[in-house]
This record gives C-alpha cells, sequence and structure tokens, in this order.
C-alpha cells in the first residue's frame, strides 16, 4: 500500500505513509569537539513525525561540560532535508531559556536546521547585525540552566 490517500488523489507521491511519536536523548556539542553535560532525567525531547514533517517539542536541563569548543549544537531525532531550491531547507526557530549566559541583554538564542544534517547549531540573533555562533566553551557551559524547544522541519 501507498498509505493513506485524500480526496480523489491517487498519486503514491502524495499518500501519507509515515507516522511515529517518540523521545530522543539529546547531545550538546562543541563542532570543535567536547560536550555539554546534560542532567540525566531531563535529558531528552519529544518528537512527533508526520510524512517528512518532525515537530520537536520539550526542555533540557544544562548542568555542566567537557571542555567544549566551537559552535554548540544539537541532535536531531531525523536528519533534515537537502535544499529543493535555494535556501528552503533551512529552518529556524527562537529558544527559550532560563539561567543560560547572554552576552547582550537584546540578543535572542536560536536554534537553526542546517541541510541533510543530523544536528542544528545555536546561534545569536542581534539586532541589526549578522548572526553569531553560540560559543560551546564560554556561552553555553551553564551549570543549572535550562534550554526550551518548539519546533518543525522537513527530514530527508
Amino acid at each position: 500500500s501507498d498509505g493513506i490517500k485524500f480526496g480523489s488523489d491517487t498519486a503514491a507521491a502524495n499518500a501519507l505513509d509515515d507516522y511515529e511519536e517518540g523521545n530522543y536523548d539529546i547531545s550538546l556539542t562543541g563542532s570543535g569537539g567536547g560536550t555539554i553535560d546534560l542532567q540525566g532525567t531531563i535529558n531528552n525531547l519529544r518528537y512527533t513525525k508526520i510524512g517528512r514533517m518532525v515537530h520537536v517539542i520539550g526542555r533540557i536541563y544544562i548542568n555542566g561540560s567537557t571542555n567544549p569548543s566551537g559552535t554548540a549544537r544539537m541532535n536531531l531525532p531525523f536528519t533534515a532535508a537537502a535544499n529543493s531550491n535555494d535556501q528552503n531547507g533551512q529552518g529556524y526557530s527562537y529558544v527559550t531559556r532560563y539561567n543560560i549566559y547572554t552576552p547582550n541583554s537584546d540578543w535572542a538564542l536560536i536554534f537553526e536546521i542546517e541541510p541533510n544534517q543530523s544536528n542544528g547549531f545555536f546561534l545569536w540573533d542581534k539586532p541589526s547585525a549578522a548572526w553569531d555562533g553560540v560559543n560551546a566553551a564560554t556561552e553555553l557551559n551553564q551549570s543549572a540552566g535550562y534550554l526550551g524547544f518548539d519546533f518543525t522541519y522537513t527530514t530527508a
């Protein structure tokens, strides 16, 4: 079977052929190596996958680190889709935070999903300036901090 088809559409390419719910364990690392440690009971996010769309929600608790370096990144439950036209595979979401370092009070923390990748990067959204990667060693290397997520992306 091709999956569920709606209305008079008979094309297999348009059939809903996948549904999945679950939790996945988070890995926070630096792009240059090292890890950001999470509390064992608050270290996973929930996802729902419908067709190629994946929705992720939840919060995690940072409690230390093991020498992270480079830009902070986090794994995804599924590899993101490739760009099909210019940069339409990119995904962005603001991240809520508690007790997390912010270099400037008007900077917002965002999570960027890159095409064809199994992880995303943390960036600072700076007013009237280019975005900047979040330094894993000095800006996300926290203790007793929470990050909250609610984002959707397209999977490969």
